[in-house]
């Protein structure tokens, strides 16, 4: 084999052994974990939310009732019915 400027000039297989190489395998696996751990973590925070959407609008509507309760108490309506 001659080189030409610091250049192979004739094919050379390269070791696959060498360098950073991960198999494909276990790449994948990895980046279905990563998928269902990052949708797992965004229905966690959705539920959270929900949880906190639904305590604010039983608050609204207690406070809906109380103020109808008031409005009926005030104006004689709950007496005569």
């Amino acid at each position: 084999m001659q080189e030409r400027d610091g250049q192979p000039t004739s094919y050379q297989p390269v070791d696959a052994n060498v360098g950073e190489s991960r198999n494909g395998t276990v790449l994948m696996v990895e980046a279905y974990v990563l998928v269902w751990l990052l949708l797992l973590g965004w229905l966690l925070f959705m539920w959270l939310r929900q949880r906190t959407i639904d305590a604010r609008v039983d608050g609204l509507e207690a406070a809906v009732a109380r103020a109808e309760a008031r409005r009926r108490a005030g104006s004689g309506e709950g007496a005569s019915g």
